[in-house]
């Protein structure tokens, strides 16, 4: 396994950055812009824009990324698991960054008051069990549904032995995400919770990644190609709208261009990192830095937002503003992913994982005494 992690070392680079467009786009545009969101309020004191603000307008277009890299790597991951295996990789990989940090994010809900014990208890729970409606400890909890849909879909492919219908599956998944976005051209409001979570909305990213995947692989087909440019085609679509949603919530300009660009240079450069050989070789010498960074993607992207902001927030009350704090909030955030994925995750890892192959001997043990007593 660690030979194929190899082959991907750009991958572990994308993430990051991703991660980093996410960072900056709340610490900046989002926390100032947006004076309703949940870090607005955590900050309480307005956070006045700083000389980058304005020009982060496009950040979010790093969890476009990430779905493009989840459908890659689940199709990368899902062709060597089995059923429990895959299951058990899923869970070990989510849950423990999420039951570390959204414990701190309440912390500052309630300690900002941006919500009472009661209401922050209760969403508390809800994160902590992947409830996949809102609201959370942190918006930033949005994408975890979508990312557990298209787990739950692929382990129902492994645990019904369909997996040789993945191709099938996924291009369905690209087709229908791509025909919801041209009927969108003449919606008024095609946003829908239900449909993100049925990979209607994002499923072009995922299909996507998937192909991309296929093609490095498996071998180009001309299938895969149509799907690639069609899976292109829906994000030209899905981009611009939520560049026009955002401008409605924050007033700004809602310039089409800067994410489309960023997130065609960023798939440009994946592409790259997985087909041709001489970006992997080039990256290799870094390989142990480069997992470390791609190990912390994770609780970076969850820790950032809410308690980054309520940082923000003291920061500006002491009279510190500008981008000295929003330098040091961001080096705090990405020191915290670091003791995350470094330290704590993998010991609630280790825990979690022994209490998974209990459970599933356990399961086993039941289920083959049920079938001998029916014999």
């Amino acid at each position: 396994m660690a030979s194929d992690r190899k082959q991907y070392l750009g991958i572990d680079l994308l993430r990051f950055a991703a991660a980093a467009l996410v960072t900056v786009y709340h610490l900046t545009f989002w926390v100032t812009y947006f004076p309703t969101g949940m870090s607005a309020k955590v900050a309480i004191t307005p956070i006045p824009a700083t000389l980058i603000s304005p020009y982060m307008e496009f950040g979010w277009i790093g969890v476009q990324i990430f779905f493009v890299i989840s459908g890659f790597v689940i199709a990368f991951s899902a062709a060597q698991a089995s059923a429990s295996q895959f299951l058990k990789s899923r869970l070990l990989r989510l849950a423990p960054a999420v039951w570390i940090l959204a414990p701190l994010s309440a912390v500052a809900l309630v300690t900002t008051h941006a919500l009472s014990t009661k209401a922050t208890v209760a969403i508390l729970l809800k994160s902590l069990a992947f409830f996949p409606f809102s609201p959370w400890v942190d918006s930033v909890y949005w994408t975890l549904g979508i990312e557990i849909s298209f787990y739950a879909m692929v382990f129902v492919l492994l645990i019904a032995g369909l997996m040789r219908f993945f191709e099938h599956v996924m291009s369905a998944v690209g087709l229908i995400s791509l025909i919801y976005w041209i009927a969108s051209l003449w919606l008024n409001e095609p946003h829908n919770r239900l449909f993100e979570l049925a990979l209607i909305e994002h499923g072009c990213f995922f299909a996507l990644g998937t192909f991309l995947w296929l093609v490095s692989a498996r071998g180009v087909t001309n299938w895969r190609l149509v799907m690639i440019g069609l899976s292109i085609a829906a994000a030209m679509i899905e981009i611009p709208y939520e560049v026009h949603e955002r401008a409605l919530k924050t007033g700004s300009p809602g310039h089409i261009l800067p994410p489309i660009i960023v997130w065609g240079s960023l798939v440009a450069f994946m592409v790259a990192s997985i087909l041709l050989p001489a970006v992997n070789k080039s990256l290799a010498p870094w390989s142990v830095a480069l997992r470390k960074l791609g190990l912390m993607t994770y609780p970076l992207y969850l820790g950032h937002n809410v308690l980054g902001a309520a940082l923000l927030g003291g920061l500006a009350r002491l009279g510190f503003t500008g981008l000295l704090p929003l330098v040091g909030v961001a080096a705090l955030s990405a020191g915290l992913a670091y003791i995350v994925a470094v330290i704590l995750e993998p010991r609630l890892r280790t825990w979690l994982s022994r209490t998974f192959d209990a459970a599933t001997d356990l399961v086993t043990i039941l289920v083959a005494r049920k079938g001998a007593a029916q014999h």
